[in-house]
């Protein structure tokens, strides 16, 4: 999924399906070329620390943490929650896009 073509909320699920609560916290963040991803937070890291160590990272949402099936295939089956975090994306994305630094969004 990338921000800048056409992304679409099929594209959201996917992403968030082909993930596991249970591997650690993961994070949703955008790359400076408008790819979603969203990745375990290394145990050997912070959500901060991943962020310092991502140079690609242009824009990251609040940290999902395990064990809140905040990731997974019942996440992405979950309609509200994905359609709100596809617009949030929509939304932010025009503004962070080009920023020389990460942009930090807290939905919850």
């Amino acid at each position: 999924m990338n921000m800048n073509n056409n992304p679409t909320i099929d594209e959201l699920k996917d992403i968030f399906a082909a993930c596991d609560d249970d591997a650690g916290h993961h994070l949703l963040w955008v790359q400076k070329n408008g790819d979603v991803m969203l990745s375990v937070v290394p145990e050997h890291l912070t959500p901060v620390g991943f962020e310092e160590a991502t140079t690609q990272m242009q824009m990251r949402y609040e940290t999902f943490v395990q064990g809140n099936k905040y990731v997974g295939t019942s996440a992405a089956a979950d309609q509200s929650f994905m359609q709100s975090i596809f617009d949030s994306l929509l939304k932010e994305w025009p503004s962070a896009k080009g920023r020389s630094t990460v942009d930090y969004i807290d939905m919850f």
